[in-house]
């Protein structure tokens, strides 16, 4: 038996995009099944905000491109990359 996979399949596995979910690895938030979720990548750094199991904002970090690249997401969330907010002055 064999499976063949297509190559958009292969690129989506290596390249980190907004929208990809990953495993948190090691410590307390592996314990608690939380997730980092990219919604920024700019240049080689790589925004991530950190959700807990029933979907919570937990925390946030940034890391370098490569550390994404060789994981494999285990979803997608749709619609980050559309999202527009305004910033306005307080005065």
């Amino acid at each position: 038996m064999r499976f063949t996979i297509q190559e958009s399949i292969k690129e989506n596995i290596t390249a980190p995009v907004v929208g990809n979910v990953y495993n948190i690895r090691g410590g307390r938030g592996a314990r608690e099944g939380h997730m980092h979720v990219i919604i920024g990548i700019k240049n080689t750094a790589v925004t991530t905000v950190t959700v807990d199991k029933d979907g919570e904002i937990c925390g946030g970090s940034c890391y370098g491109y490569h550390y994404f690249e060789e994981k494999t997401p285990i979803a997608y969330c749709s619609g980050l990359d559309e999202l527009s907010f305004e910033i306005r002055s307080l005065r």
